[in-house]
């Protein structure tokens, strides 16, 4: 398995909003996963979090590594919840939220992570193979170069291509 944050913006909310249909569904799930593992490296753990796994993986040092790291991951994982909500929950009858959303709002509301204060992270770190990602030195711009390279960024369900992606529509 693969994780990532695809960190495509500074700003966790518009990186979430950037997102293509694809990662918007993944990302909740990967966010929650690494929001776990950083709890349990910290020895903190309750049942409504996902199993600790991956405990070495980079996405998982980086968020450990700060307080201001974690608030930037929970800040994501909640805007991703209500861009997912928007683009596919809204429509259905009744509406519906990711399944990892619980985990997400545990973060914020049994925790108490101030996600609304986020700045202060440090670098974004990318855990792409070296022929995936040209700019390690900005891993931002390395993460919209990748979309470049994929067939399955698309944005279909309620937002349009950030500025960044080649010609602005779902070519």
């Amino acid at each position: 398995m693969k994780m990532q944050i695809f960190a495509v913006d500074k700003c966790p909310i518009t990186a979430a909003q950037a997102l293509c249909d694809t990662h918007v569904i993944s990302q909740i799930k990967e966010s929650a996963q690494i929001l776990s593992a950083v709890a349990h490296l910290k020895g903190y753990w309750e049942p409504w979090m996902y199993k600790p796994a991956w405990l070495k993986h980079p996405a998982v040092l980086w968020t450990a590594e700060s307080e201001a790291n974690l608030r930037w991951l929970v800040a994501h994982g909640v805007a991703l919840s209500m861009e997912y909500w928007y683009r596919y929950g809204q429509h259905k009858k009744p509406p519906v939220q990711h399944k990892s959303k619980k985990v997400i709002d545990g973060f914020c509301v049994r925790l108490q992570v101030p996600y609304y204060k986020w700045e202060g992270y440090s670098t974004f770190v990318q855990a792409f193979k070296e022929e995936d990602c040209a700019h390690r030195a900005d891993p931002i711009q390395g993460y919209r170069e990748y979309y470049h390279t994929k067939k399955f960024a698309k944005w279909k369900n309620g937002r349009k291509p950030p500025t960044w992606w080649r010609g602005h529509d779902n070519t």
